[in-house]
């Protein structure tokens, strides 16, 4: 359908705006002149004049419930800016209670009666009640409201070009909405030079687009330009103006640019006062709507940096970024109902099958273990799904299933070692510890292959599967698939405590109690042995006993 036929049927006949004789006497004298007219119903633009100021706080006290009265008055009167004024409030509910009906009607009203921001706030509000594509109404409305001069309707039919996807077409609407002055079309302009997207790349243009824009307001450019200045490939590198344009754009609410400032603060500084600051900017963000930013905080909310410990406030936060799409944010809920003290088993399926559908693989995963009892093979499903997408946890799920779960799930050996081999090549190491392990133990259909073995678990060790790096260190100790060397062995324990895993530590531990593969530490070889068995580590706990050491209570 044809711009031209949209409107027709929107009956969108334009009429000139009413006339005010006292207008002039207003804007020569001030507020006080406009509250006077005002209040003797001699001019509607005296309201609005007046209404802008309460709104806005510029001249007189910022007071939103006075501002919503006074828009209404003068549209009562027939001010149809007024109408948008009042339209905008009800909408946002500042000084009201929303009214999105009341607001599409004023708006509708207001665009029939030939006021282009009528025509901009009926497609907004179309737009922002539709999830997908710019409908079509929305697109015409923003169409005609950019041909009557509202430069904000060219910025925004030129964002839904972008999702189109017509850089081209999106290109031609922010040129119109630059050239009258909109900022927010300018940097959006600036972007589209800067990638060479819809127009001939020129960066030294989107340079000039940007810091323009940035000085009238539109703090995406703002950002764009710290980006510039960051990089330092199109003008001189500038951290320290880089830094501040991100903190100007911080302030006017751009989310990423709070939390970029944040993880700097936390890359460069173990302050706690700093710590507190990167908090505060990650609050910032996530209430701009910047998922991550929530994640960052809840975790913080739970590990007490910068804030204080409160798991409440960090689940609550999780929700918000998993309802914002987050998908891996909506594991983490589940996880957490899963594991509660009271589990909700039916909540944490809901939230695991929301990270799954939102691609977070670790979702899959755990729905297919919530689903395992009830669904053998859908959970074979989640967990090939997820080890196909490079999780390796899920890969190993598979093959134990695979090769030892109900007669349904079965699948030859063969089939298991190709897919674990695939999967390692792939640089999963969890998966080449699972292959280490069939070929270590053996299985019907696959002999045993210490050799084999050992090369598997050198390779998932060196992509970083701590357990792998245990394994390997076991078999060079004692010369089995791998020659001997207990200098070796101590040094992948080593690397297996260091990430945390208690089997490592143990055997790191037994090593420097009796200096066998490096020199006899006594002190800390027990200090280790005595960690791994508060862990339950029944070797560490059985080699503390053989040295004559009580275990830790």
């Amino acid at each position: 359908m044809t711009l031209r036929a949209v409107l027709v049927l929107a009956g969108l006949v334009l009429a000139g705006p009413a006339c005010d004789m006292n207008a002039h006497r207003c804007a020569r004298g001030g507020l006080d002149a406009c509250a006077r007219d005002c209040a003797n119903d001699a001019s509607a633009e005296g309201c609005e004049r007046l209404g802008r100021g309460h709104r806005d706080g510029d001249g007189v006290t910022q007071d939103l419930a006075r501002a919503a009265r006074l828009f209404r008055k003068a549209c009562r009167a027939g001010r149809t800016s007024a109408c948008v004024a009042w339209a905008d409030v009800l909408r946002a509910g500042h000084g009201v209670v929303v009214d999105d009906d009341k607001a599409m009607q004023l708006y509708r009203d207001a665009c029939l009666a030939g006021a282009p921001q009528g025509c901009v706030g009926q497609a907004e509000m179309i737009r922002d009640a539709t999830r997908g594509p710019l409908p079509e109404d929305a697109a015409a409305l923003f169409e005609h409201a950019c041909q009557k001069g509202a430069a904000s309707a060219c910025t925004a039919r030129g964002e839904a070009w972008l999702v189109a996807p017509d850089a081209a077409q999106a290109a031609w609407f922010f040129k119109q909405a630059c050239a009258r002055r909109d900022p927010d079309g300018c940097a959006a302009l600036g972007r589209l030079y800067l990638e060479g997207r819809g127009v001939t790349a020129d960066p030294e243009q989107a340079v000039r687009l940007f810091d323009d824009a940035c000085d009238r307001g539109a703090v995406t450019a703002c950002a764009a330009l710290a980006e510039v200045l960051t990089e330092g490939t199109v003008v001189v590198r500038d951290d320290a103006r880089a830094g501040a344009l991100r903190e100007r754009a911080c302030e006017g609410g751009e989310p990423d640019s709070c939390a970029w400032l944040a993880d700097h603060l936390s890359r460069v500084s173990t302050d706690p006062r700093d710590e507190a600051r990167a908090a505060a900017l990650h609050r910032r963000a996530c209430g701009s709507g910047r998922s991550d930013s929530c994640v960052d905080l809840a975790q913080r909310y739970l590990d007490g940096r910068g804030v204080s410990r409160r798991p409440a406030e960090a689940l609550s936060l999780r929700r918000r970024a998993c309802a914002g799409g987050h998908a891996a944010a909506c594991t983490s809920v589940g996880r957490t109902y899963r594991d509660a003290s009271v589990a909700d088993a039916a909540q944490a399926r809901r939230y695991f099958d929301l990270g799954c559908g939102g691609g977070d693989a670790a979702g899959c995963d755990a729905l297919a273990e919530a689903r395992f009892v009830e669904d053998p093979s859908a959970a074979m499903g989640l967990w090939r799904e997820a080890c196909d997408s490079g999780y390796g946890p899920s890969c190993r799920a598979w093959a134990d299933v695979a090769l030892t779960g109900p007669a349904e799930t079965r699948v030859p050996v063969g089939d298991v070692v190709r897919m674990l081999e695939q999967s390692c090549r792939r640089d999963d190491g969890t998966s080449c510890h699972a292959l280490a392990e069939l070929h270590r133990d053996g299985h019907p259909g696959l002999p045993r292959d210490l050799t084999a073995a050992a090369g598997w678990y050198d390779r998932g060790c060196f992509l970083g599967s701590a357990r792998a790096c245990v394994s390997l260190g076991i078999m060079h100790h004692r010369g089995i698939g791998a020659r001997r060397d207990v200098g070796r062995a101590v040094a992948l324990f080593a690397r297996g405590c260091a990430e945390g895993l208690p089997t490592g530590c143990a055997h790191q531990g037994w090593m420097l109690a009796r200096g066998v593969g490096a020199e006899a530490d006594r002190p800390r070889g027990v200090g280790l042995l005595r960690g791994a068995c508060a862990a339950s580590e029944p070797f560490a706990c059985d080699k503390l006993a053989y040295l004559g050491v009580l275990p830790p209570r």
